[in-house]
């Protein structure tokens, strides 16, 4: 099986071969780097699952975790994550941030779980950031707000991920109590020096952190640090590596 024959396969197909995947270790975390733009050095790593098949072959989340979030079969691959980036992060000496479904909003143990998966592995659960999509924290029918404000008083920073509202969609964020907010490049692209100032304005008036995703070029992290973006990731800065790699760079040496 290749990537072109995973995009033909249909939710179901694609569920139990992550299931055996998961059975097989063929699935692995990598790490991509959040750098702050304002001093340069490191201050997050996000945790994104891929898929190695026999032949080496890496598939991208996007090609199956779309139809696990279909099914509504995506807890055990966070839960996955969560150990693997739970074990991670003493070693990285910074937080790791997991991405986790809607769905664990239902989860009533929710947060013992996620201390517990960090204790185990000598990690806190401060340290391991939760990132939900803006899509599932603005959708009234979900009922995040109560998730979030149970993350927050546990003392865990939640951030919205992929954000592609405008300033009118920050201050939704900062009631549901979102501390870091990260701009999608599809949002961020499109903004002019002014826009994208105002936009930082905005969400430091309103008490959010404020990050970007998806740098390609030295343009692109001029542009962000210019307008006072605060933090940043994408191929520029530093592309998703493996356990090793992310250990192996300067700039986590730098950490230590």
């Amino acid at each position: 099986m290749d990537q072109e024959e995973i995009q033909h396969l249909d939710d179901e197909l694609i569920m139990n071969d992550v299931a055996r995947a998961v059975e097989e270790r063929e699935l692995v975390a990598y790490y991509q780097p959040v750098y702050d733009l304002r001093g340069g050095s490191l201050v997050e790593v996000e945790a994104l699952v891929r898929w190695t098949l026999p032949d080496g072959t890496l598939i991208p989340a996007a090609l199956f975790v779309p139809s696990l979030d279909r099914m509504g079969v995506t807890a055990g691959l966070d839960w996955f994550m969560a150990e693997e980036g739970s074990a991670m992060q003493p070693k990285v000496g910074v937080p790791v941030a997991l991405n986790f479904a809607a769905l664990h909003a239902d989860d009533p143990a929710f947060i013992q779980t996620l201390n517990d998966t960090a204790s185990w592995h000598e990690s806190q659960g401060a340290q391991l950031h939760i990132e939900l999509q803006e899509r599932f924290l603005t959708d009234e029918s979900l009922g995040m707000g109560d998730f979030v404000a149970s993350l927050r008083e546990a003392g865990i920073c939640v951030t919205a991920d992929n954000v592609t509202s405008g300033v009118e969609g920050l201050p939704v964020l900062a009631e549901l109590g979102v501390q870091q907010v990260k701009l999608a490049r599809s949002a961020w692209e499109d903004m002019d020096a002014e826009q994208l100032a105002a936009y930082v304005a905005c969400a430091d008036e309103l008490g959010l952190l404020l990050g970007a995703t998806g740098v390609e070029s030295a343009e692109d992290a001029e542009f962000l640090s210019d307008a006072g973006c605060a933090r940043a990731q994408g191929f520029y800065l530093g592309e998703p590596m493996d356990a090793d790699a992310l250990l192996s760079t300067d700039a986590l040496k730098e950490n230590h």
